[in-house]
């Protein structure tokens, strides 16, 4: 299993290893313990540049979610895909 944590700001401490812990269970919980994710924390100034580039909506959000293949690209059958909602 791979998870990375990565923390692109510093305005609010963020615990990796504890994020990285509680994905753990959760993925565990989920039964997906196999599957790869990566949470990046980032200050609105990214989150505006990534929703501008991949969303075309100049603007912070507060969630950015990403395939793991690029569209059109041809996905393995079977291949195990985690699916998350935010409220």
């Amino acid at each position: 299993m791979t998870i990375r944590i990565h923390n692109r700001q510093r305005i609010v401490a963020i615990d990796t290893a504890a994020v990285r812990k509680r994905v753990l269970q959760i993925m565990a919980y989920l039964g997906c313990p196999d599957q790869e994710l990566s949470v990046v924390f980032g200050n609105d100034r990214l989150l505006q540049e990534l929703n501008r580039t991949y969303r075309h909506k100049d603007r912070p959000t507060n969630v950015l979610a990403f395939p793991a293949w690029e569209p059109g690209a041809s996905v393995p059958p079977g291949a195990p895909m985690l699916l998350t909602t935010w409220p």
